[in-house]
């Protein structure tokens, strides 16, 4: 690896589905490959169905699915060029939900969804 690719870093609102297409464009730009691309970031809020606002959903959507979903498919050509690895840090949530966490483990259960098809495809 040349020295100068080790120290980059990139400060992105992964709500903003401009800041996640502007990353694309500057690590296509800047470095022109992905190895791994490792997504850990994310929300939660607590609360019933019938109480928590759509609004509070919304943000969970946009940050813990769509966000992943489209930074991944931005970069597939840049990590197919090396063979590269997505990692989906998730959680348990996904697989069993709590009544005090409805949404997020939708969207926890979605994101297993999309790493599952990415692994059938084979990236």
């Amino acid at each position: 690896m040349r020295r100068d690719l080790a120290y980059l870093s990139y400060q992105t609102d992964l709500t903003l589905d401009a800041d996640i297409q502007d990353l694309i464009g500057r690590l296509q730009r800047d470095v022109g490959f992905v190895d791994v691309l490792v997504h850990s970031a994310g929300v939660i809020t607590q609360g019933r169905i019938e109480t928590e606002p759509v609004e509070n959903l919304d943000w969970q959507y946009r940050t813990n699915l769509r966000a992943p979903y489209t930074l991944t498919r931005g970069l597939l050509p840049m990590l197919r060029l090396r063979r590269g690895q997505v990692v989906f840090i998730n959680s348990s949530a996904g697989l069993s939900a709590r009544a005090s966490a409805g949404q997020y483990a939708a969207t926890k259960h979605a994101l297993k969804a999309i790493a599952d098809s990415i692994r059938e495809g084979q990236c």
